[in-house]
């Protein structure tokens, strides 16, 4: 039995046309509305890194926002590592 990659399983057909689609690019935020701005500032979260383990928590974000509207966040509690 011989071990294959990713690739060998990857259809180029649908590869293209992810990526035409956009599959594969970051969002951005190019919204000029103040009010869409305020609300991605209330819902994007401050990340806190403890070693190689990235925390964020709504009411981290909160304090060091000074923004009490960042607890309205329901991701409450986030790790990763």
């Amino acid at each position: 039995m011989t071990l294959s990659t990713a690739t060998d399983y990857l259809d180029p057909e649908l590869y293209r046309l992810l990526e035409q689609e956009g599959c594969f690019t970051r969002w951005s935020s190019t919204e000029e509305n103040a009010v869409t701005k305020c609300v991605e500032a209330v819902f994007r979260p401050e990340v806190a890194h403890i070693g190689k383990t990235a925390l964020s928590c709504s009411i981290i974000t909160a304090i060091k926002r000074k923004n009490p509207l960042c607890l309205l966040n329901p991701m409450v509690l986030n790790l990763s590592w």
